[in-house]
């Protein structure tokens, strides 16, 4: 009882609050049950399967959590929080049942040790750096309460769960094809290098549009999908934007440490990339506030790209195609470019605003540099970019 109070005295800042705690465990443990069952379809390569537990476990998770919440109001939070998990774990155990039996075969108690070193090095890999980046951002979350109060920090939540959202519908379906592909060329370095190149265009492919479309319309997206209260959630979301890009470049380069069996520079990277996040967020936020955990997250993605591929260089001799370099350089300074576009119309609105005459000079800037009128040309230079970008793939 005494640590689950401690719990919700640092996770919730309310040590009444232990019960939810408990409840919260639960769903920990069905996530990890619905993680196994994944992992299994996974192994065998069962994509179709693998789509279909994340279709129907979003549905389901996603109907009975509104119905918690609209028939319980606070009180449903638990059931919200037991939904999704419950319904991944249901859907995957579906799935999995329906597979053929296996074939059984005597196996020696030497292999089985041999499999099962392997198995533990790559499970203890993928829960440290699981963790790693759990307790960072759980520590990045606690300075925000302190620093800047529950308001900040429900902007920082609703900007971070959107950018870990539509990332993961890109990253999780890819990777349940790519690492059993990967893990088994990984012993031939010009296969191994061709498929991590496939997969880091393919990837800058699939997140480009959104990450455009959310870095454009960062205000709509916010207002749709929260409430018009949590706008200054938008400032931290396009930076978020900006740290995804690299997000994607460097997510074939993980898994490629993982199937090379470098897991501790696995964990190493993730440690590293997690603490700048904590050390960034505390140095910032009491100086740029909220805007300050958009810039870390940034900063982080671009140290653990640099140093994932710099490990994956030295170990597999691995180097970047020129069509995924051209991609990464024209998405990013795509994304930069309309982040300064973005500050620049907010300090000349500003500036003319605040002139109150010139014959209503500055009224006229103010219609003409607001967020809307960014984002016709943000969505008519998205898809100029992505046009570029797919016909340059086909050539």
């Amino acid at each position: 009882m005494g640590g689950r109070t401690e719990l919700a005295l640092i996770l919730l800042g309310d040590a009444s609050r232990s019960g939810q705690v408990g409840w919260l465990a639960i769903g920990v443990a069905l996530s990890v049950a619905a993680a196994s069952q994944t992992a299994v379809l996974t192994g065998l390569r069962r994509t179709a399967d693998i789509a279909c537990v994340s279709v129907a476990s979003a549905l389901f998770g996603t109907a009975v959590a509104v119905a918690g919440l609209l028939t319980w109001g606070d009180a449903g939070v638990v059931i919200f929080v037991l939904a999704m998990p419950f319904g991944s774990a249901l859907a995957g155990y579906f799935y999995v049942a329906r597979l053929p039996p296996a074939a059984s075969h005597a196996i020696e108690l030497k292999d089985l040790y041999a499999q099962w070193r392997s198995l533990t090095a790559l499970g203890a890999a993928f829960m440290a750096g699981g963790l790693v980046t759990t307790l960072g951002q759980l520590i990045v979350r606690s300075l925000v309460q302190r620093e800047l109060g529950l308001e900040a920090l429900g902007y920082f939540q609703a900007a971070a769960t959107l950018s870990m959202t539509y990332l993961g519908f890109v990253l999780a379906a890819m990777g349940a094809d790519y690492y059993p592909r990967l893990t088994a060329c990984i012993n031939d370095p010009d296969a191994a290098n061709r498929l991590i190149n496939e997969q880091a265009e393919l990837a800058l492919l699939l997140a480009g549009p959104v990450l455009l479309t959310t870095m454009g319309l960062a205000p709509w997206v916010i207002k749709f999908l929260y409430a018009e209260s949590f706008h200054p959630a938008s400032d931290v979301l396009r930076w978020y934007v900006l740290g995804d890009v690299l997000k994607v470049a460097s997510w074939p380069l993980g898994f490629a440490l993982l199937a090379s069996g470098s897991g501790r520079m696995f964990i190493l990277t993730e440690a590293v990339g997690m603490g700048t996040f904590v050390l960034l967020a505390l140095i910032g936020l009491p100086v740029m506030g909220i805007s300050s955990t958009g810039i870390a997250y940034a900063c982080i993605y671009l140290i653990y790209f640099s140093s994932a591929y710099l490990v994956v260089r030295k170990t597999m001799d691995f180097r970047f195609s020129s069509r995924f370099k051209s991609y990464l350089v024209a998405l990013t300074g795509f994304l930069v470019a309309l982040l300064v576009l973005v500050k620049w119309y907010r300090t000349v609105t500003a500036v003319g605003g605040g002139g109150g005459g010139g014959g209503g000079g500055g009224g006229v800037v103010q219609r003409l540099a607001t967020e809307q009128h960014i984002g016709g040309s943000i969505g008519r230079a998205a898809t100029w970019l992505v046009r570029r970008m797919k016909s340059n793939s086909r050539s």
